[in-house]
């Protein structure tokens, strides 16, 4: 358990101070290029410091370096000991008080001194792993009780928003999602369900998505309108932005003391969001003045963007 705890405690501390130094490093890059660099390569930039994180603790986590570099010291100042022997010539040479003669004694021997450790020293080591252990049952709790609430959530979504539950989409609705998915190089259509529980489009699942269209999307868009709508889903698909949220999400879970991957859910959101809308005005090309009314309309409107 104490290795265990050792194990995980230095992992998460290599984790929060890389990522913390990557991020900051990024956010100066970011806010320095902002309006000259692309979001994709701003969204990119942003998924370092997810990867950083995912990498085996082997190739991310220093302390197996710090170790040999603790052995290496340690060796190194063995050899520059003074002998038992010649540490009593020493003593006998340059007479002392007896207690500074047992503190250089203690300090030339280092044998004696891991055999006869200092009683408050080692009631310091306990302590620090016993609060260890303690850090490591509250991390594993956490995760627990965030991974439970992400799939009772999920299971509560996947009920609620079932096709089953939700009415069919319109033929004519169907139809030009099939066009527009083949359009965009989609090998497979999503499912479309149109339901009460949302008031903006969204995309749920990770292996098979679906797109979710609001009711009331129905009657307050226009055809041109709904084909952006189901475009900008279409594309987020076409991305894989919904294994990406999925991955951070259990990336969340792992590192949620981790302040950094918290903060990273806002920027990278906004950033998918901005990616597509590019990716829309790209695809429809001479017609990006229609999408831009379509955004505007979102915006004043009741409807979300």
């Amino acid at each position: 358990m104490k290795e265990l705890a050792g194990f995980w405690f230095n992992w998460q501390c290599s984790a929060l101070v890389q990522s913390a130094i990557l991020a900051s490093g990024l956010l100066i890059l970011d806010l320095g290029g902002r309006r000259r660099a692309w979001p994709e390569l701003r969204h990119a930039l942003w998924l370092l410091v997810l990867v950083n994180v995912m990498l085996p603790p082997s190739l991310t986590a220093p302390w197996a370096a710090r170790h040999a570099a603790e052995w290496a010291l340690l060796h190194v100042r063995s050899s520059q000991s003074v002998s038992p022997a010649l540490g009593r010539l020493e003593m006998q040479s340059r007479p002392t008080p007896s207690a500074a003669v047992a503190a250089v004694d203690i300090t030339a021997t280092p044998a004696l001194h891991q055999r006869r450790p200092d009683a408050a020293g080692l009631g310091h080591i306990i302590d620090a792993l016993t609060v260890k252990e303690t850090l490591f049952m509250l991390w594993l709790t956490g995760s627990i009780l965030l991974a439970t609430a992400g799939i009772v959530l999920m299971i509560v979504m996947r009920r609620r928003l079932s096709p089953a539950d939700g009415s069919p989409p319109p033929d004519e609705l169907s139809a030009m999602l099939s066009h527009l998915a083949k359009d965009v190089g989609l090998r497979r259509r999503p499912d479309l369900v149109v339901t009460d529980a949302l008031g903006i489009p969204a995309v749920i699942g990770v292996l098979r998505p679906r797109i979710l269209l609001p009711r009331s999307l129905l009657t307050s868009l226009s055809p041109v309108q709904m084909e952006h709508v189901l475009l900008h889903e279409l594309l987020h698909i076409k991305r894989g932005h919904h294994l990406l949220l999925f991955l951070h999400l259990i990336l969340v879970v792992i590192y949620w003391p981790n302040p950094v991957i918290w903060l990273l859910l806002k920027p990278l959101r906004e950033l998918r969001e901005t990616c597509c809308d590019l990716a829309v005005t790209h695809h429809l090309g001479g017609r990006v003045q229609e999408y831009c009314r379509t955004l505007l309309f979102h915006a004043g409107g009741d409807v979300a963007p």
